[in-house]
């Protein structure tokens, strides 16, 4: 049997991971911020976190925010970066 608190810290573990996937992911969609995401993958707590995403929530992301913008164009609302 497991104990409670060993639940909770893979629990805790989990959506830690979720998290940061999805984070990284959607600021890696900003291009003032490749580089910054790029550095934050070499870091090895990142990377076991990113690891542990079963779920590859970076990879739902993309699907939502393709969705999200696929629906704002059929509006005419170009979601995209807009030129400085």
């Amino acid at each position: 049997m497991t104990a409670a608190s060993d639940l909770d810290v893979h629990f805790e573990r989990t959506i830690r991971a979720k998290n940061i996937a999805s984070l990284l992911r959607i600021v890696a969609s900003l291009p003032s911020e490749t580089h910054w995401v790029a550095s934050e993958l070499e870091h090895a707590d990142v990377r076991v976190l990113m690891n542990a995403d079963t779920d590859s929530c970076g990879d739902i992301v993309d699907s939502w925010l393709a969705a999200v913008q696929m629906q704002f164009t059929k509006f005419g609302c170009d979601l995209g970066p807009r030129p400085i």
